[in-house]
């Protein structure tokens, strides 16, 4: 019986969003990823690790989010493959990926000296970008599993119980942000996003500035001060 009542909630916040957003019937769209968003401003903010190392999270405002009900969303779906997962009420933990192409380029500098690196000068070698990815389970046509227990990268383990904190069928992202390029973009969340250092600075305080080129050729700036002794 209370199997049953969760069932009739479940069901009765679907059809809430899709009064309220007009998405079509479930039975209409089998997608995996549940909308696609193409960001432009945000915010950062430092956290630390599990193991007391800080990282850097960045947080997306306002996106323009590409539903089901949209072009956009069916075109990428065809794009990708992704049509034919089936589970009910997909989209209330389904991902959020960006949209392709919707961040151009990042970068990262401090206004102290960094390990032999000058204040202002760029730190992208010595950053990681942490993510999660639905690549590998939507291109397999939604067979792959990944091991949580036993193959989660050591940068992507710093994020904790919110690394895990993911919808099935995704898995670890990390990519030196030297080599990050749009075209990383592909299926990847847009949360959690994170910048992870790969050095312990000799300078111990620092106050990092993230610049982000977005689709509209504009550059968006965040600032984050950070103590390595205090996170």
């Amino acid at each position: 019986m209370k199997k049953s009542y969760v069932r009739m909630a479940a069901a009765g916040l679907v059809a809430l969003a899709l009064t309220a957003c007009s998405w079509p019937p479930v039975e209409e769209c089998t997608a995996y990823v549940s909308s696609y968003e193409q960001v432009t401003d945000f915010k950062m903010y430092a956290d630390d690790g599990a193991d007391g190392r800080p990282y850097l999270s960045l947080m997306f405002e306002d996106p323009v989010e590409y539903g089901p009900y949209t072009a956009e969303f069916r075109q990428l779906s065809e794009t990708y493959g992704d049509h034919g997962y089936e589970r009910e009420y997909y989209w209330l933990i389904g991902p959020r990926c960006f949209y392709p192409d919707c961040i151009r380029s990042i970068d990262i500098v401090s206004d102290q000296e960094f390990n032999g690196r000058p204040a202002g000068t760029s730190l992208a070698d010595v950053v990681m970008v942490v993510g999660a990815t639905a690549a590998p389970y939507v291109e397999s046509h939604y067979t792959t599993s990944f091991d949580w227990e036993h193959d989660v990268p050591s940068y992507y383990a710093l994020l904790g119980e919110r690394g895990r904190t993911v919808p099935q069928g995704v898995e670890p992202f990390v990519k030196p942000l030297a080599e990050f390029t749009s075209a990383d973009l592909r299926l990847l969340l847009v949360a959690p996003f994170c910048l992870v250092f790969t050095e312990e600075p000799a300078v111990r305080q620092h106050t990092f500035s993230v610049t982000i080129r977005a689709a509209d050729g504009y550059p968006r700036h965040a600032h984050e001060p950070v103590d390595f002794d205090n996170p």
